[in-house]
């Protein structure tokens, strides 16, 4: 998500840069090559409504946020629960959005990434929230990215509409593992837009694993 350049140590060179790229918001220095690193900032939506998809997608959120990018959530309010301790803003939706609905949301937001979860099945309430949004997305020229948090009912979680079928498609899919990836190319997806992640929201479970082996190892030893 972010784009990096690398100029010499030069007073001049980056004030050069920033008066031919002013969308450029952040600046860090690495005293250790003696370069710097400056990073185009933008404005992201993250559209999540099954909970599993809203696992997998906060932590992406919050580190993007902590680089400093522009993080809004958009799910149903039904799901409010899961945002009472994330402090970015929250869009909460309580009826199913038309296309214009949306495309006016993205324009008006000034969105330039849409990174969704996927939802497995036909909400009554909001709809297919991640799908109306990647198609409107793609529609008016919005990067989209959606992160899979498992691996079955792959169609469904595209789908526009209660048929689970292949409505819509992300510029890049996020997949669990090899078995999710290859499980969406036998539906029919393109294996080129398809990368294997790991879900993001199991992340947390390396440190927890880890704490459990070092605690074993103590016990032994006592």
């Amino acid at each position: 998500f972010e784009h990096f350049y690398h100029v010499s140590f030069s007073g001049i060179d980056v004030i050069e840069y920033l008066d031919l790229n002013p969308d450029v918001k952040k600046i860090n220095f690495d005293c250790r090559q003696n370069t710097y690193e400056w990073i185009c900032l933008v404005k992201l939506f993250i559209v999540c409504n099954y909970p599993g998809g809203i696992n997998a997608v906060i932590p992406v959120a919050q580190k993007l946020s902590v680089i400093g990018h522009d993080i809004s959530f958009v799910t149903s309010i039904d799901r409010r629960n899961y945002f009472r301790n994330i402090c970015l803003p929250v869009i909460y939706i309580n009826t199913k959005l038309s296309c214009q609905d949306v495309r006016e949301m993205l324009i008006d937001y000034g969105v330039e990434i849409t990174i969704t979860g996927t939802t497995e099945s036909y909400d009554q309430i909001v709809g297919s929230l991640e799908a109306i949004v990647i198609s409107e997305s793609n529609k008016v020229w919005i990067n989209t990215i959606s992160i899979t948090d498992c691996w079955h009912k792959q169609k469904a979680r595209f789908s526009l509409s209660e048929s689970n079928q292949i409505d819509v498609l992300p510029n890049k899919i996020c997949v669990i593992n090899d078995k999710a990836k290859s499980l969406m190319i036998n539906d029919g997806f393109s294996e080129d837009i398809i990368y294997v992640t790991g879900n993001p929201g199991w992340d947390k479970l390396v440190g927890v694993r880890k704490r459990i082996a070092r605690k074993k190892h103590y016990h032994k030893a006592i």
